[in-house]
């Protein structure tokens, strides 16, 4: 499932500039099977950051922070296939914003800030990461009971 949309991008990138850099058979039109790939893998990217921690991908609806990452990696995905230079993408800075972020939430050094259940990968290792988990005296308890 793929965390943006084709309309959620024409917010901020014109119709026509989308169409162009989907146009790959050059019929005057958006190849929807291109755009569907650079959705999701934008989707994918945003994934990758927070698996460790997290089970992915999410349903409807998903974690704003994860829909709103997705949203900038297609956009400069978008525009890096129209020829823009990273430093001319106006997507480009707001990505690597995300990728920094999604690296700390992946880490478990900051939440996920969202107001929806999000599954937790449930690993000994991960009990530790988790964002808002602490050990913080012996209870005598086996962790596995816990």
């Amino acid at each position: 499932m793929s965390y943006v949309t084709q309309e959620q991008l024409e917010t901020e990138i014109p119709a026509p500039h989308l169409a162009d850099a989907v146009d790959d058979d050059a019929a005057g039109g958006a190849d929807e099977s291109r755009l569907d790939a650079i959705l999701q893998k934008a989707s994918d990217a945003v994934d990758g950051f927070i698996a460790a921690l997290y089970q992915v991908p999410f349903g409807e609806p998903a974690p704003a922070a994860c829909r709103e990452a997705a949203f900038c990696f297609a956009g400069e995905l978008i525009y890096a296939r129209r020829g823009v230079s990273a430093d001319a993408n106006p997507f480009t800075k707001r990505a690597e914003d995300w990728r920094k972020k999604l690296e700390e939430i992946g880490r478990g050094e900051t939440a996920l800030d969202a107001t929806i259940e999000i599954p937790f990968v449930e690993t000994p290792a991960n009990r530790a990461r988790r964002p808002g988990y602490a050990i913080t005296e012996d209870t005598g308890v086996n962790d596995t009971m816990r």
